[in-house]
Parts: structure tokens; sequence; C-alpha cells
């Protein structure tokens, strides 16, 4: 509590000396001092105020351990979460990559089932024509047997024209040949470009 030093006889001594009667200059000191005292009893002095600073900052230390140890426990949780997450989320992980091993796996394996039928439709189909066109080329040259031995027996003197004939048909069977050559291209072509729109 605050306490204020008053000369009260001095001070009604000095209440007298200005003409004021000695009952009256009493009860105005008794009165002046209660009002000091009343006024003052809520004044802090500079010792209530360090022994404050002093309280507020053992509070303060108090509250900064609490804080830090909330924080430890906090960062404590939250590293554990974290850790948590990463494992499940490894595991998410692992499990979508084994999952994409299979589906490639089995997506593989009906391509190449795919790509075995279409090689042995396009073969089939390959060797139909060949036995069609060996077929057709069979017919035609037995045909011009029929003919050239014909013709052997009615024209007997026209041997140099058989011979340019004959040229002829060497020059048929190279194209021939020619277009059996550019249809193995066409095919491994189809084969080619059906392998890289799978792959």
């Amino acid at each position: 509590m605050a306490a204020l030093i008053f000369d009260t006889l001095k001070f009604a001594s000095r209440l007298e000396a200005a003409g004021v009667a000695r009952a009256q200059a009493q009860a105005q000191t008794q009165a002046l001092v209660e009002l000091f005292d009343a006024n003052l009893a809520d004044v802090a002095l500079r010792r209530d105020v360090e022994a404050l600073g002093v309280v507020l900052r053992a509070e303060m230390r108090e509250m900064g351990v609490a804080l830090r140890g909330e924080m430890s426990e906090m960062g404590a949780a939250l590293r554990g979460e974290m850790s948590e997450m990463g494992a499940a989320l490894r595991t998410e992980m692992h499990e979508l990559e084994v999952k994409l091993h299979d589906e490639m796996h089995k997506l593989e394996a009906k391509l190449r089932g795919e790509l075995h039928e279409l090689g042995a439709a396009l073969r089939g189909e390959l060797a139909a024509s060949e036995s069609r066109l060996s077929l057709k080329m069979d017919a035609r040259f037995a045909a011009i047997d029929k003919r050239f031995a014909a013709i052997d027996t009615r024209f007997a003197a026209i041997d140099t024209r058989f011979a340019a004939i004959d040229t002829r048909f060497t020059d048929l069977e190279g194209r021939l040949r020619l277009l059996q050559w550019m249809l193995g291209v066409v095919v491994t072509g189809v084969v080619a470009l059906v392998l890289k729109a799978y792959f």
C-alpha cells in the first residue's frame, strides 16, 4: 500500500495563522488525512510494480515452458501422423504398381494373342491367294501348252516365232515373281503397321 508523509501539525498551524479556528483547522486536517488515505490506498508504488513484473515474468516463463511442451508434443504428433501417412501412401503406391504390372501383363498377353491370330489369318489368306494364283497360272500355262502343241503341229515352220514367244513368257514369269515379291512387301508392311498400332 502507498504511504504519504503529511505533517498535520504544520498544516493545522498554518490554518490557524490564516485565521481559521483551532477546532475547524484540526477538522480540515483530519478530513484531508482521511481523503489522502482513501485515495492513495489503490496507488501502486515502484516496488509493487517491480513485484508485479517479477510475477508476470515468472508466469510468462511458465507459459513459455508450457507452450514449448505443447509445441513439442504437437510436433511429435504431427511427425507421427506424417510417418503414418507416408507409410500408407507407400503401401498404396506399391499396390497400384502391382496392379498396373498385372494389367500390363494381361494386355501384353492379349495383344500377343491378337497378333498371333492376325498373323495366322494373314498367312492363311496369303497361302490361299498363292494357291489361287498358282492354279490360274497352271491353267493358263496348260492352255498355252495346248495351243503351242497345236501350233507346233500346224506351223512347224515358224520356230523362230515360238522362240520369241518363249522369251515373252520368261519376261512374264519374271513379272509374276516381282508381283509375288511386292505382295510379300505389302503383307510385311501391314504386319509392321499392326504391331506399331498395338505397341
